[in-house]
């Protein structure tokens, strides 16, 4: 069964992302690429590591981390060790 690392393949894609969004690309056109790169089921997971968002009943998924990354300018550091630290938490 094939595999794709969602998460290596969103960190090679982020600094592009908010490169692109500083420059004006239009939000549905992010929300697309990162539908079509990043985990959007955040499960499975266990809830005693990994808890719900404060606005959600259930976990941020990868998808979630990215847009919330890039609305929020982070630094690549910043999303590179929030992905790592939810695919830590849910392996």
């Amino acid at each position: 069964m094939e595999y794709v690392n969602r998460t290596k393949m969103s960190l090679a894609l982020y600094p592009k992302l908010l490169e692109a969004k500083k420059a004006g690309m239009a939000q549905n056109l992010i929300e697309n690429v990162i539908q079509s790169s990043a985990e959007g089921y955040p499960f499975p997971s266990n809830l005693d590591l990994d808890h719900p968002s404060p606005d959600d009943v259930a976990p941020r998924s990868q998808a979630r981390y990215m847009l919330m990354a890039l609305n929020e300018e982070w630094s690549f550091e910043k999303i590179e060790q929030e992905l790592i630290d939810l695919e830590k938490r849910r392996h």
